[in-house]
């Protein structure tokens, strides 16, 4: 388990690292826009509930074949591809924003959660995979038995 001041650094240096790639993006116009890595990052949304950990992944135009997620340790992997969805050929670009090709995000995930209770659900251009918490200490009741 890594400890709280590892978690804060990684946390922050992830934020400085979207924060340039998205600020980068803004101000540069598509055809010349030079990608970070050869990967893009899809919005991701993570929040929490009493019992599950919920993470949100903005996958428009994305096939449910295309995707892969995966969960080791304490981090969710989501991987794919998006195609490119231009079919005609391009005379002259305007403006290109909508990026395709390879796609990897990774979420560490701050509780430990029940691994056989993982699901994931693809609806709408949104892929939603809800991670259920374990129980800390919860009280259940034990059968006393005889011999």
């Amino acid at each position: 388990m890594k400890g709280k001041f590892e978690e804060d650094f990684w946390e922050l240096h992830k934020k400085f690292e979207d924060f340039f790639e998205s600020t980068s993006r803004r101000l540069t116009p598509g055809l010349f826009r030079l990608p970070l890595s050869n990967k893009w990052k899809p919005a991701v949304d993570v929040y929490e509930t009493a019992n599950e950990i919920i993470v949100m992944v903005d996958l428009a135009g994305v096939t449910k074949e295309e995707i892969e997620v995966t969960f080791d340790g304490d981090s969710l992997r989501i991987v794919g591809t998006r195609r490119d969805m231009t079919s005609t050929p391009k005379v002259r670009l305007h403006q290109m924003e909508i990026d395709f090709g390879n796609f990897e995000r990774s979420v560490v995930i701050p509780v430990q959660v029940d691994k056989d209770r993982i699901s994931a659900m693809y609806r709408r251009g949104f892929l939603q995979i809800t991670l259920t918490k374990l129980r800390k200490g919860r009280n259940e009741k034990i059968e006393i038995i005889t011999d």
